[in-house]
């Protein structure tokens, strides 16, 4: 959990403190929830990321190439 943790909050400087501080926030309840974390940037190749965290919480992350 602690490494799932540090790359949320390595997320944060990629999307912004806000956005990244409502995502930690649902992260610490135990409600579930499903977010999709979009970041486009140039040089890289595009994926798309699962990270189950707790049951019924799942973070989607896909990595648009510019």
């Amino acid at each position: 959990m602690l490494k799932k943790m540090g790359l949320i909050k390595d997320l944060a400087s990629k999307i912004g403190r806000k956005k990244a501080y409502e995502l930690l926030e649902m992260v610490e309840g135990s409600q579930p929830f499903v977010a999709e974390v979009k970041i486009t940037r140039a040089g890289i190749t595009s994926k798309k990321e699962e990270i189950i965290l707790k049951e019924n919480q799942k973070i989607i992350l896909e990595y648009i190439e510019k």
